[in-house]
């Protein structure tokens, strides 16, 4: 398939095509004032008005065409795990010839400003996914645009995701392929190239972001960045959060921006960033040397992303509002515990609301009775509930679960009341999983669709 075509640029003092625009200076496009737009054929038309003009965005670039950024996106496999097949849009001989797998799930990894697909951590990643899973992984090499100005590059990422929705969508006509199978894990401006992508296909399967750029970013609308209605799952690893108009000059976003954010360490100083710039040098070599002298809490991301592709171990994090929340929460009780609540689904039962209690006893001894929900919660028959509960002294092995459950009436659900408490609420239980929070030890206890009624406990000790 060609390149698209251009089609024309419109600002309200000029009138002219896109080569006329641009001419042979590739990086011109920052004097167009907002409200200027360019168009590229079925990709669509692109403003550099609001929102991608803000006070957040004070000079908004327009995004250079498709033949200057010249994406590639090139296809892994266990069967071509070295040898890469290039996929084009409307190249079905081409998509027919390689080793896509429809029934397999993929992934598409895309880089960051200043990057290429010479970036060691991204033949990283591929060959962790490929040893832990059967997936096509895609490699989006958009060197050529993301080697520019930053505003140029992260207004080039517009057109970079444009082109990784049309390739998936040529993908799933093509192929069969499910839309939910697609995941495309991006660093840096990448993430956001990604929201680019997922806010196209609207369907898409999932999103992760690693620690997506903060400057022209954060706190601008969702349209202009990844946001949580990009895919059906985002989820998003924070690890230079420190604002970028700050001393430590954090070029990741701390602003929350998927349905789950993990911040390790707090999303910021990350361990074995604090080195001297002399000591990054001798450990990496110059080029090496100055990328973690200047992103090395940026670049944790990524290597944490392949890190828990490669650890058999799980990483486990805690929910909580803030950093200073989770400071607190930790002196409060120092041992943490994991605990899933999978309800069973027999006939007699349906959703319930309410608000849910639970007793750990170990080895070592017991926790207090603890509040799981800050608020009533709709219990869904068949679905799985996660929480964390803390005890100020190790439990030792777990050795059964306590749960207790206050019932509340919806006023407009009529057949929620429990008038003279005659109804009789329960909650099934199917299973409940626990796992220590240092140790990783878990242990889990077998409900049989046992009913725990409201205002009564229950004590599970039969393990699974």
């Amino acid at each position: 398939m060609d390149p698209p075509c251009w089609v024309q640029v419109r600002t309200a003092q000029t009138r002219a095509t896109g080569r006329q625009l641009f001419g042979n200076n590739h990086h011109e496009s920052w004097r167009t004032p907002p409200g200027s737009t360019v168009c590229y054929g079925d990709l669509g038309c692109f403003s550099n008005d609001a929102p991608f003009f803000s006070l957040e965005r004070p000079i908004s670039f327009l995004p250079q065409s498709p033949d200057v950024i010249n994406p590639t996106f090139t296809l892994y496999t266990r069967q071509s795990p070295a040898q890469g097949y290039r996929l084009r849009s409307g190249d079905t001989t081409g998509l027919a010839r390689s080793t896509f797998n429809a029934s397999r799930p993929s992934k598409f990894i895309v880089h960051g400003f200043l990057e290429s697909f010479l970036a060691t951590w991204m033949p990283d990643m591929k060959d962790a996914l490929l040893r832990q899973g059967d997936y096509n992984v895609v490699l989006v090499d958009w060197g050529s645009g993301s080697f520019s100005l930053y505003g140029q590059a992260s207004a080039n990422g517009r057109v970079v995701g444009a082109m990784i929705a049309q390739l998936i969508t040529f993908i799933q006509n093509t192929t069969g392929a499910r839309l939910e199978d697609m995941h495309i894990v991006g660093h840096s401006l990448g993430s956001h190239v990604a929201g680019y992508a997922g806010e196209r296909l609207k369907h898409l399967g999932r999103i992760t972001g690693l620690d997506p750029a903060e400057p022209y970013f954060q706190h601008t609308d969702p349209t202009v960045r990844l946001d949580p209605t990009d895919a059906l799952f985002v989820d998003v690893i924070h690890t230079d959060g420190a604002s970028f108009y700050s001393t430590k000059l954090g070029l990741g976003m701390a602003q929350a921006c998927g349905h789950v954010d993990y911040y390790p360490n707090g999303g910021h100083d990350q361990p074995g960033c604090d080195k001297s710039p002399i000591t990054h040098l001798e450990e990496n070599g110059l080029y090496l040397g100055v990328r973690e002298i200047i992103g090395c809490n940026h670049a944790r991301a990524y290597h944490l992303a392949i890190d828990s592709i490669n650890s058999a171990c799980p990483f486990l994090a805690y929910r909580c509002d803030s950093e200073d929340d989770f400071k607190v929460r930790a002196a409060r009780g120092r041992y943490h515990y994991g605990l899933s609540l999978t309800l069973a689904q027999p006939i007699a039962s349906q959703q319930e609301r309410g608000t849910l209690y639970a007793r750990l006893t170990g080895t070592s001894g017991h926790t207090e009775e603890v509040k799981l929900t800050n608020d009533n919660v709709y219990f869904n028959p068949g679905q799985t509930y996660t929480f964390v509960m803390t005890s100020k002294l190790p439990l030792g092995d777990v050795t059964s679960v306590e749960v207790r459950w206050d019932h509340d009436s919806e006023l407009l659900n009529v057949f929620s009341w429990n008038v003279l408490g005659l109804r009789h609420p329960k909650l099934y239980v199917g299973r409940i999983d626990i796992t220590s929070g240092e140790t990783q030890q878990t242990a889990t206890f077998c409900g049989q669709g046992i009913g725990v009624e409201t205002d009564q406990a229950q004590v599970f000790s039969g393990k699974c």
